[in-house]
């Protein structure tokens, strides 16, 4: 059987649980929805930036209001990506925890392919708590110039930084998510293959669930009245 992965048919298939599992079923089901919309919030996030920049490009220039108008706009897009892509992870380790405080949910969906999908979300969003506590608490960190801004060279596939000196970087910076703390530079791609990375995450915890889904099909095709057969005696 292939696995079913249908985000409309877990929701409604939960009433097949047992009662006392029911309530806490709802809360991993209301969370794993919460993937789907963080993989959204970051495509309107990149959209945002698309229209925002292609506004401030435009030639002959737009009015200055407009130009910093659109340049706030490209600001909020980055800061709502960095967030969004904690709150994104955040939702994986809740799923991961509420799973075990349901017995059919820990029973058919396994601990190690949450932690896979967790594994490969660290392999490439290392920085994330951080990023989401600079654009969180902007006015801590550039309170704190001595402990936070970067001095220094450095790179990474997508930026080259040569010989600066004490700088504070909150935003998008060649394409990149991009903050000063700690007096390191953390940043991660603002691009569509970071939201193909989120789908690909998002589905792979769904797919997680899949077990879960085919047993509480059979448990629904089972619970089904049979239907009377048709009469025979020509009445």
């Amino acid at each position: 059987m292939q696995p079913d992965t249908s985000r409309l048919d877990l929701r409604l298939q939960i009433n097949a649980l047992p009662e006392d599992e029911q309530t806490q079923a709802w809360q991993i089901c209301n969370v794993l929805y919460m993937l789907d919309d963080y993989t959204a919030r970051f495509q309107a996030c990149l959209d945002l930036h698309s229209i925002a920049t292609r506004e401030m490009g435009k030639e002959p220039r737009v009015p200055q209001r407009y130009y910093d108008m659109f340049n706030q706009w490209s600001m909020i897009a980055t800061r709502d990506a960095g967030m969004t892509v904690y709150d994104f992870k955040q939702a994986i380790v809740h799923v991961k925890s509420y799973r075990k405080h349901c017995k059919t949910v820990s029973r058919y969906v396994k601990e190690s392919d949450l932690v896979e999908q967790l594994t490969i979300f660290n392999k490439h969003f290392p920085h994330a708590k951080t990023i989401r506590h600079v654009f969180g608490h902007p006015s801590d960190v550039q309170a704190t110039p001595k402990r936070n801004n970067f001095t220094g060279s450095a790179a990474s596939e997508d930026y080259e930084i040569v010989d600066c000196e004490n700088i504070n970087m909150r935003g998008n910076f060649d394409g990149n998510v991009t903050v000063t703390v700690g007096k390191e530079i953390q940043s991660f791609a603002f691009t569509i293959h970071t939201l193909g990375l989120l789908k690909d995450l998002a589905t792979g915890v769904w797919d997680a669930f899949s077990p879960l889904s085919i047993f509480l099909k059979e448990i629904e095709s089972n619970n089904k009245p049979s239907r009377p057969k048709p009469s025979t005696n020509g009445n």
